[in-house]
């Protein structure tokens, strides 16, 4: 278990030296936008339970060693006091919210030239994602991912959006292109993460709460992506 804290630890560490910054539509580049392809990725078929980590920090890898096997406790307690409120969303359909809520707020944006209507993916990986790629005739691809859980008894949904270019009108907006590598973080024109949170949330709430943050993450990410910035 120690060494699977090390491993962890040594990703996590890795993965905050290499954050990507967030990427904004410009002028230039909307005047170069033809049709976008808008895919929902929600692999997760459940909600996940987890809890807020310790920051065990300050003590080193120690430290982080010892928060890590404290927190793994702590989500296990989690989950048996979300027992109720997993019960209560039996049968709920997230994916589908996040496709109806994609579906309303693009509706309402009609600057913005996505293709409707949304297509809903429940695998996410690199080939995948690569695939959907090679076989799209649109200007660009908006890849959305959605995702869900239960963190120390909040709601939190987040939608995390990369809008990559296909035509070549668009390519001349990539910072860091990687012309092999379609999918690459430095191919991305547009990157954003949105986020809703309700807190304390009790187990005949989840459902509305889980929709209303659909609702939420969309709205915000479809009026960004409609503002020149």
């Amino acid at each position: 278990m120690i060494r699977r804290f090390a491993v962890l630890f040594l990703c996590a560490s890795l993965l905050a030296g290499c954050a990507t910054p967030d990427r904004s539509i410009s002028t230039s580049m909307r005047a170069a936008l033809g049709s976008i392809d808008g895919f929902v990725l929600v692999p997760q078929s459940g909600l996940d339970v987890t809890v807020q980590p310790i920051d065990g920090g300050q003590g080193g890898l120690l430290g982080v060693l010892l928060a890590a096997a404290i927190d793994a406790k702590r989500e296990e307690s989690a989950k048996k006091t979300a027992e109720p409120i997993l019960a209560a969303l039996d049968g709920f359909d997230f994916r589908a919210e996040m496709v109806q809520a994609l579906a309303g707020a693009s509706a309402q944006q009609p600057r913005l030239p996505l293709r409707t209507p949304w297509h809903l993916e429940t695998v996410d990986t690199e080939s995948h994602r690569r695939g959907l790629f090679d076989a799209s005739t649109d200007s660009a691809l908006l890849f959305v991912r959605g995702s869900y859980r239960l963190e120390s008894g909040n709601i939190l949904v987040v939608a995390d959006a990369q809008l990559y270019p296909k035509s070549a009108a668009l390519a001349g907006f990539r910072q860091e292109p990687k012309d092999g590598q379609p999918l690459a973080q430095g191919n991305a024109i547009y990157r954003k993460s949105f986020v809703f949170k309700q807190q304390n949330v009790r187990a005949d709430a989840a459902a509305a709460s889980l929709r209303a943050g659909a609702a939420s993450v969309a709205n915000q990410l479809l009026a960004d992506l409609s503002r020149d910035q």
